[in-house]
């Protein structure tokens, strides 16, 4: 995705079925303005990331 971070930023993926996701930033990781991008696009990434990975169980 274009002007993710390279670092200084998680996603964590919680649940089993119909799991979600939470996006985590470090200090200084990024700026505000791209945090505020990102936390609006990360159901779209949620939903790509559904289609394209399995979780084990």
């Amino acid at each position: 995705m274009d002007g993710f971070p390279s670092s200084g930023v998680s996603i964590t993926i919680y649940g089993y079925r119909n799991w979600n996701a939470m996006i985590r930033f470090a200090p200084f990781s990024t700026t505000l303005r791209s945090a505020a991008r990102l936390r609006e696009a990360l159901p779209d990434i949620v939903d790509k990331l559904r289609q394209d990975v399995e979780l084990e169980t």
